[in-house]
């Protein structure tokens, strides 16, 4: 019987007990609210440089990183802890591997072909840049063309350097090497170079990326010589156009004299006297003077004509007329033409025209 008793008294004691703690509709007993844990703070990092689609740093050199946190308003943390990784540790080391605020680390890439992240971390909240790391393995040479004249126009070669197939930008400086600098020497420019032609020959140009092996393919340039269309020796054809009045060319000691009416052209062939390779020449060179009245106002090769010719009024000048680089020199199998057009008082002077030399430079 007592142990009932004493039962019934524990039970009545607990059920006061949590009555007590559970009162005032279920609040605590002094009236105060619930705590509910914090929720996580987030954060952003900013990672600097980062580059889309990936950050290219070349093998053996540094490159530094920073980093700013932000809070989730936007705010920055001005004494963020950030922690720095890679996403190998064979790819290269960081001067520090923990920096304040903004504070810079540096990174040694290690000289080898590598695609991976550079990872910022602070309290759990990470970011990452993708990065590729490479050597230099290639060097190409381009040149505009493959031949140069001697007296002409020098050339320019360019080299591209390129490391785990990323373009080098900026290029690194090369060494130039000329195979024979008795036909052409090279002028060095970082990653550029001008050859000048010295004598008729041949070279082979090589670029060797500096502090390095990395060799180009050797190009090879022919040198030429002047070549001059010796019309004289070995003769002519003309066609004449806009013939209200023929004009006419014929031979005058070892010049060509062409007698253009107003408003007339001519078109003079010179089949057999052109080289068969015309690669490295870019100017056609026309010596001609001119007799009193009469303006030309035409020079031309092929279809392709240049206006702003001299006015030949002096009978005593011998003009050196260059035409512009990048004409089709083949185009002289065709014809090369001279156009006069009305000139002087009354518009009716017939210009006379001396063809003394064409060269091809």
């Amino acid at each position: 019987m007592k142990k009932i008793v004493l039962s019934l008294m524990l039970f009545v004691c607990l059920v006061f007990v949590f009555s007590g703690c559970g009162g005032g509709g279920g609040g605590s007993g002094d009236g105060s609210a619930k705590i509910t844990p914090d929720q996580p703070i987030t954060y952003s990092i900013q990672i600097t440089p980062s580059q889309f689609p990936s950050l290219f740093i070349l093998g053996g050199t540094q490159q530094k990183f920073s980093a700013v946190v932000k809070d989730s308003k936007g705010n920055a943390v001005a004494d963020a802890v950030v922690i720095w990784s890679v996403s190998s540790e064979t790819a290269g080391s960081f001067s520090v591997k923990q920096t304040t605020g903004s504070a810079e680390t540096i990174f040694t890439a290690s000289s080898q072909n590598f695609r991976g992240t550079i990872i910022a971390d602070y309290n759990g909240s990470t970011s990452s840049t993708d990065i590729t790391i490479g050597i230099i393995d290639k060097v190409t040479v381009t040149s505009a063309r493959t031949a140069a004249i001697v007296g002409g126009d020098p050339l320019t070669l360019n080299a591209v350097v390129t490391a785990n197939g990323y373009t080098l930008n900026p290029q690194p400086t090369v060494n130039w090497t000329s195979s024979s600098p008795g036909a052409a020497s090279v002028t060095p420019s970082g990653a550029s170079a001008t050859l000048t032609p010295i004598a008729a020959g041949s070279t082979n140009i090589t670029a060797t990326v500096q502090g390095t092996s990395v060799q180009s393919t050797a190009v090879p340039i022919t040198i030429k010589t002047k070549a001059t269309i010796n019309f004289a020796a070995t003769g002519f054809t003309y066609t004449p156009y806009y013939t209200t009045t023929q004009p006419t060319a014929s031979f005058s000691g070892s010049e060509v004299k062409v007698v253009l009416p107003p408003g007339t052209a001519i078109a003079m062939h010179f089949p057999n006297n052109v080289p068969a390779d015309y690669s490295g020449y870019t100017k056609l060179l026309v010596t001609l003077r001119g007799s009193a009245g009469g303006e030309l106002v035409g020079l031309g090769i092929g279809n392709t004509s240049y206006s702003n010719m001299p006015n030949l009024t002096n009978a005593n000048t011998v003009y050196t007329v260059s035409v512009p680089s990048g004409v089709n020199m083949s185009s002289l199998t065709t014809y090369f033409y001279l156009a006069a057009i009305n000139a002087g008082v009354g518009g009716n002077l017939t210009k006379t025209v001396y063809i003394n030399k064409i060269e091809l430079n």
